[in-house]
């Protein structure tokens, strides 16, 4: 069976468990019977299957981290980055540092990520990424 849908079921039981007691507790005060109980719950049940299609990849253990996805991404920087500044990247705007010492990396010109420090790219000129060691 799918690791996955296995962690995403065991997650959803005690919303599942919860559900079924409180139906069961208010049962003698809303007068409801045995089948209907039986069906909202099942009816919970199939809300969480029909929810697990779009929300599978969030339980994936394997996926890439945010650094591992950006890292060699080119970007275009935004705001001089003396050493740190901002770059267009796919669309966003992020945060963005160079390494200290090195030189400043003015806007219009094209970067390449080598990594993240939370939610700042680390980055280098284009053009230099195959030189570094």
């Amino acid at each position: 069976m799918n690791r996955n849908l296995v962690t995403y079921a065991l997650l959803q039981m005690p919303g599942i468990v919860l559900f079924a007691l409180v139906l069961y507790l208010l049962r003698d005060w809303l007068d409801i019977p045995l089948w209907l109980m039986v069906l909202l719950v099942l009816l919970w049940i199939a809300k969480d299957a029909a929810i697990y299609p779009f929300v599978r990849h969030a339980y994936d253990m394997r996926a890439k981290s945010s650094a591992e996805t950006m890292t060699g991404k080119k970007g275009r920087v935004k705001e001089r980055l003396d050493p740190s500044g901002y770059v267009q990247l796919e669309g966003g705007l992020w945060r963005a540092e160079i390494r200290q010492g090195s030189a400043p990396i003015e806007a219009g010109k094209q970067v390449v990520v080598k990594g993240m420090n939370g939610l700042t790219l680390l980055v280098e000129p284009a053009g230099e990424e195959k030189g570094k060691a």
